[in-house]
């Protein structure tokens, strides 16, 4: 991250991600970066799985000094696309959230173009 004034750290899919997350944000406090943007969750400060373990990488995002942005992303539209077959074979559509729940989502080239914007 040497040369560069700006990051954005997307937590990957994993167990550790809090882990791996915070360890990209040491490295940028080592490199000298001076703002970091980094992906979280509408689900912080709940008990979810998601919730507990991007409560913990703001909290370390919030504590390492760098000045910051928390880009809080709804579930991607894109994911959808995983339903297509279902949908047209047997009418079903299947998801983390039930049926008779509003919940938002985002296209992932619109969460990319408003990250450059931030950046």
């Amino acid at each position: 991250m040497k040369g560069f004034d700006s990051a954005y750290i997307v937590s990957p899919g994993h167990i550790d991600r809090a882990k791996i997350t915070l360890n990209a944000v040491k490295a940028a406090q080592l490199a000298g970066i001076k703002y970091i943007l980094v992906v979280s969750v509408p689900l912080v400060g709940t008990p979810a799985l998601f919730g507990k373990q991007f409560t913990e990488i703001e909290a370390g995002v919030k504590a390492s000094g760098i000045h910051y942005g928390l880009l809080r992303l709804p579930m991607f539209i894109d994911n959808n696309w995983g339903n297509a077959g279902t949908i047209a074979s047997s009418g079903a559509f299947y998801g983390p959230v039930a049926g008779n729940v509003e919940y938002v989502t985002v296209a992932i080239k619109d969460a990319a173009d408003v990250a450059v914007e931030i950046l």
